[in-house]
């Protein structure tokens, strides 16, 4: 009598991981405490000034003629963004305009600026009601 084993038998299983992800330990950053990375904060700063202009036009509280130089703000914007990202990512290190990436370093700065801000601001909101609901429930009669 003899046992067919099946053809995986004897053979590692499962994926090699080091194959897929590249797992480099920066020693530079371990330590750091970061809110968001430099993608996060890069599309939060790209895409905040197009919601405040995307905002102020969806008001329809100005005249045609604003509406138009705010339609032209948001597309030159959208367009400088867009470019700039595509210089940095398809182009070599070395070979990257300096202008695309000092515009990419001033998007990730806004977007930390603002993603700092909002987190300040949730913890404020939701401090004010917490406050307003003790101070509801309190019966003072």
């Amino acid at each position: 009598m003899s046992v067919q084993l099946p053809l995986w038998y004897g053979q590692p299983r499962g994926t090699d991981l080091y194959d897929i992800v590249d797992f480099v330990d920066d020693e530079e950053e371990r330590g750091q405490f970061r809110l968001v990375d430099d993608v996060t904060a890069g599309i939060i700063g790209f895409l905040a000034p197009l919601v405040i202009i995307a905002l102020a036009m969806a008001g329809a509280q100005s005249d045609a003629l604003a509406m138009v130089l705010l339609g032209i703000a948001g597309a030159a914007w959208f367009a400088a963004g867009a470019v700039s990202a595509g210089f940095v990512l398809f182009s070599e290190e070395d070979d990257e305009p300096g202008a695309a990436r000092a515009w990419l370093g001033c998007l990730v700065v806004l977007g930390r600026i603002l993603a700092f801000l909002i987190v300040i601001g949730t913890i404020v909101i939701g401090l004010l009601c917490l406050i307003t609901l003790v101070m509801g429930s309190s019966d003072r009669r």
